[in-house]
């Protein structure tokens, strides 16, 4: 802040300009050398954004902590379970990418990695023949 102070007595802008054109500056800065640079969304309980982008919660639990994924805000609790979620566009990709497609169960669509699915339309199958 002092240099900012510093630097605004100079010429006579203001604090708050100085600040906006810095920030700009950084921006511009990161998107050339690629990185992508945007706000992020709302605080979202695990299950609310896992049933916002069509993924499991066990997804979810698996890929929130690999190494590659984006940068994204985690509020843990006491136990590092994860409370809360502050997601942005390059997380919700990313988390559609190495998920499973299929929705949960708590968007009413049951079905799972281990093939019930498949199972319940073989039986249906077995019944009518």
């Amino acid at each position: 802040m002092a240099l900012l102070q510093a630097l605004g007595g100079n010429d006579g802008r203001s604090i708050e300009a100085l600040q906006t054109e810095m920030d700009t500056v950084a921006v511009d800065y990161l998107l050339k050398r690629g990185y992508v640079v945007e706000m992020p969304g709302e605080w979202e309980k695990p299950g609310e954004f896992c049933d916002r982008i069509g993924i499991s919660v066990r997804t979810f639990q698996r890929h929130v902590r690999s190494k590659w994924r984006p940068q994204v805000d985690i509020e843990e609790g006491p136990n590092g379970r994860i409370n809360k979620v502050r997601s942005n566009k390059l997380f919700d990709d990313f988390m559609r990418k190495h998920g499973s497609r299929q929705k949960t169960a708590r968007s009413g669509q049951v079905s799972d990695r281990n093939g019930a699915a498949s199972y319940c339309r073989y039986r249906q199958l077995a019944l009518s023949i």
